[in-house]
């Protein structure tokens, strides 16, 4: 799964993209977690891992990223994802 983040107008010298919430665990990794050296209307494509998950029935579920640029939340990506049942 990927996505990107379009930042414009800001420079930061890190954007870092972390899980913020993840009701069944499926996020293995986000890759790559940060970058560097962003300039004013950069776009920022990064994927995800998701793990696995058996369920006895069909789930959707909202998976939250959460977006800093230099230690402060810029932004939040909300995902949503369908699981198939076993």
């Amino acid at each position: 799964m990927a996505a990107v983040v379009d930042l414009s107008g800001v420079e930061y010298a890190e954007v870092e993209i972390l899980v913020g919430t993840d009701p069944y665990g499926i996020v293995e990794s986000v890759v790559p977690a940060s970058f560097t050296d962003v300039v004013p209307g950069t776009s920022l494509a990064f994927a995800l891992d998701l793990l696995g998950v058996a369920t006895d029935v069909a789930l959707t579920t909202t998976i939250s990223l959460l977006v800093y640029g230099d230690g402060e939340l810029i932004d939040t990506i909300e995902v949503e994802v369908e699981i198939a049942p076993r």
